[in-house]
C-alpha cells in the first residue's frame, strides 16, 4: 500500500478532507462486522447467492432435494464474514457486497473514501510490483476498473464515477509521488511510429501523432514496407525486451496473434496496422498497443488512443 502521507494528500485533493478512519478500518488486521447487515446485503447484491437461489428454485420445481443448496448459501455467508475480516477484502469478484455494506453501514463519504483507497492501492501495485510506470497503461487499467464499478448498483456506481473523474486528473502527480521523481514530469521525449501503408484508415491517427511535434516531442515515422529484414528483427527484439522488463504482453493469450511479428519473408506484420515506440523523460520505454493483465479485470488493451488521451491530462503539481 502507499504511505499514509500519500493517502492523506490525495484525500485532501480528491475528497476535500482527510479520512484516516476509513484507511485504518480498511487496512485493519481485524474489523467488527455487522452480521445482520452483511446478511441483508448478501441477500440483495451477491451474484453468487442469486444464482444459488435460482438453482434452489429449479431443484424445487423438479421435486429434488434442495438441502445442499441451502447449506451452500450458509457457507457463502460464513465465507463472506471471514473475507470481510481480511486485508484488502475488496479484491474479490463480488465487489458489490463489500462496497454496498460500507455504503449502508457508514454512508456515501465512507464509500467514496473507500473507492479512493482502492484506486491508490491499485496504482501503487502497478508501479511497485508490476513495474508499470507509463501513464497510458495505468490510466487504461483504471478505466477498466471504472467499468467494473459502473456495472454495480446505481448508488455505488454514481459515487464511484465522481471519484474516478476527480482522481484521474491527479494521476501524473501521483505517478511522480510514487516513483520519487519530483523534479520533472514524466513525459514522452521521443516517439517512433511504424505503420502499414495499406491501412488507409489509420491516416487520421498518424496525422494526430505527427501533431505531437508541436509539443516539442521529436516524431519519426516509417512504413513497414520500407523496413529491411534486419530493421524488422531489431524492432521485434526491442518490444520483446520492453515486454519482459515492464511486464506487458504482445498478445491477449498464448493462442492469439501478437501485435507485431515477422513473417516467413522477413516482413514486419502489425496486427493493428501500427506500432508506436515511446521513450520517456525518466529513461523508461513502452510500445503501443500492448496488453496488461490484472487478476480482477483480466487482459486489457492499451492502445495509441490511450497514449494520446493521457497527454491531455493536467501535468502541473
Amino acid at each position: 500500500m502507499p504511505s499514509w502521507a500519500i493517502h492523506r494528500k490525495y484525500e485532501r485533493l480528491v475528497l476535500g478532507k482527510e479520512m484516516p478512519e476509513v484507511d485504518e478500518w480498511l487496512d485493519a488486521e481485524h474489523r467488527e462486522i455487522d452480521e445482520k447487515l452483511l446478511e441483508q446485503v448478501l441477500e440483495e447484491y451477491s451474484s453468487v447467492l442469486y444464482h444459488l437461489k435460482i438453482l434452489e428454485e429449479v431443484l424445487g420445481i423438479l421435486g429434488r432435494e434442495a438441502t445442499r443448496i441451502q447449506v451452500l448459501k450458509e457457507l457463502l455467508k460464513k465465507y463472506m464474514m471471514l473475507l470481510m475480516n481480511k486485508h484488502d477484502f475488496w479484491r474479490q469478484r463480488d465487489l458489490a457486497v463489500p462496497l454496498m455494506y460500507i455504503y449502508r453501514k457508514y454512508g456515501p463519504q465512507w464509500l467514496q473514501a473507500t473507492i479512493l483507497h482502492i484506486l491508490l492501492d491499485e496504482v501503487n501495485t502497478l508501479i511497485k510490483e508490476k513495474k508499470i510506470t507509463d501513464l497510458p497503461s495505468i490510466h487504461k487499467l483504471l478505466q477498466s476498473l471504472k467499468a467494473v464499478l459502473s456495472a454495480l448498483p446505481s448508488e455505488i456506481s454514481k459515487l464511484a464515477t465522481e471519484i474516478f473523474e476527480k482522481f484521474r486528473n491527479y494521476l501524473p502527480q501521483l505517478l511522480r509521488d510514487l516513483t520519487a521523481v519530483q523534479t520533472t514530469t514524466k513525459k514522452p521525449t521521443k516517439i517512433q511510429v511504424i505503420y502499414d501503408p495499406h491501412h488507409h484508415e489509420l491516416q487520421p491517427l498518424i496525422t494526430e501523432l505527427h501533431s505531437l511535434s508541436e509539443l516539442g516531442i521529436p516524431i519519426t515515422a516509417k512504413k513497414t514496407t520500407d523496413l529491411t529484414p534486419d530493421e524488422a528483427r531489431k524492432i521485434i527484439e526491442k518490444i520483446d525486451n520492453i515486454a519482459m522488463k515492464y511486464k506487458v504482453a504482445k498478445k491477449r493469450r498464448k493462442d492469439t496473434t501478437p501485435i507485431a511479428y515477422i513473417d516467413e519473408r522477413g516482413n514486419l506484420i502489425l496486427e493493428h496496422g501500427i506500432l508506436v515506440l515511446v521513450q520517456y523523460s525518466d529513461g523508461t520505454e513502452m510500445f503501443y498497443p500492448h496488453y496488461l493483465r490484472r487478476k480482477e479485470i483480466g487482459y486489457t488493451l492499451v492502445d495509441i488512443k490511450d497514449l494520446l488521451n493521457t497527454l491531455e491530462l493536467p501535468q502541473s503539481p
